[in-house]
């Protein structure tokens, strides 16, 4: 009696320790399934199948969501930002005051991906040419050498080493 009691729960053991090991094996796959599938999927929202258009970038909708910094995301940012013109105008609360700012103008300039959001700001930071108060071709903020700054579009400027303007 106790010697087939002893087999019974010995088989039962062991099909148990099988319906474990399975399941563990199953519940990987599905994990390492679902991980592979948000890895697959995260050029989502990297470049967009068509190239995109002026038009499309200004009518962008409202994104501020924390997203992924990834390189993509730059690299789709600049591409974008290069589209947008720096005379564009861009909603900018400030305080009680709502001011139009030219995107080109704008020090730190946000996210494309949040061109049409709301902007509430304590402080607004702006960077233009002197004397021509043209805008910069880029970020002024990410240039190392600010002293002597060069544009592509631009001719240099005159050095002046005597300390005579």
């Amino acid at each position: 009696m106790f010697r087939w009691l002893f087999q019974f729960l010995q088989r039962l053991l062991t099909v148990t320790a099988l319906a474990v090991i399975a399941v563990g094996w199953v519940t990987a796959l599905l994990v390492a399934g679902v991980s592979a599938w948000g890895v697959l999927s995260m050029h989502d929202h990297s470049e967009p199948s068509t190239p995109e258009t002026r038009e499309d970038v200004y009518n962008l909708p409202c994104d501020d969501a924390k997203r992924s910094t990834s390189y993509e995301n730059f690299d789709l940012n600049r591409q974008r930002s290069a589209l947008i013109q720096s005379n564009h105008p861009v909603d900018v609360y400030l305080g009680p005051w709502k001011l139009a700012v030219p995107w080109g103008y704008w020090n730190s300039r946000p996210f494309v991906r949040t061109l049409n959001c709301r902007h509430s700001l304590e402080a607004l930071w702006i960077q233009y040419w002197i004397p021509s108060l043209d805008a910069p071709e880029r970020e002024m903020i990410y240039v190392s050498n600010t002293d002597s700054p060069v544009e592509e579009r631009r001719p240099a400027g005159r050095v002046c080493r005597s300390g005579n303007a």
